[in-house]
């Protein structure tokens, strides 16, 4: 069984695939990720080490408005724990919920096995940190390559920049900014 799973994949990867980016059709998938780090603090008489795990799903849907161009909703759901030693150090517990509009663009023919698309969307949220309760917003640039399994399926390769702004009422603003990369799949529905 396991020597006929490796020639399937490539043979589903190396088949002629093309993609449905035309007017009136649909796309559905998204991107997930995970992480867990390390991290240390040392002060002049103490060090705390912490360990973090975080996992982000952000499903879309969208709607080819012309050929190449599609609009739609993308959400985000994450997950953040983390532990603080020594014991009675602390721990957290964050959960965020945002969604918003998605826009993106494919630069490449509508017959091509490859293509490249950049990706922009605005996501507004929530986020609860045990009893305590905020607001998120999210901004969201990508851009990179989709390599085209079949006419339906493909697989992106993503970079770009986000800004993650998490804001307690009357109390603090945690803003993250930075690069990211993400890897998704996109399931694209013929009208």
């Amino acid at each position: 069984m396991k020597h006929l799973i490796f020639p399937l994949f490539l043979s589903i990867i190396c088949s002629s695939g093309n993609s449905q980016i035309t007017k009136g059709n649909w796309l559905v998938g998204g991107t997930g990720s995970f992480s867990s780090r390390n991290s240390t603090l040392s002060a002049e008489s103490i060090t705390y080490d912490s360990r973090y795990v975080d996992l982000t799903l952000s499903p879309n849907v969208g709607h080819f408005i012309i050929d190449k161009f599609a609009v739609g909703i993308k959400s985000s759901f994450n997950w953040t724990k983390s532990r603080t030693f020594p014991p009675g150090g602390g721990s957290t517990d964050i959960k965020r919920f945002s969604a918003g509009p998605l826009a993106r663009y494919y630069f490449l023919g509508v017959e091509k096995q490859f293509n490249i698309l950049t990706e922009g969307s605005l996501q507004l949220g929530t986020y609860s940190a045990g009893a305590d309760k905020g607001s998120i917003t999210i901004y969201s640039f990508m851009a990179g390559p989709v390599v085209y399994f079949n006419t339906s399926v493909g697989l992106e390769f993503l970079l770009g920049y986000s800004s993650n702004i998490d804001a307690l009422k009357g109390s603090y603003k945690d803003i993250r900014d930075g690069f990211q990369i993400g890897i998704g799949f996109q399931v694209h529905l013929e009208k």
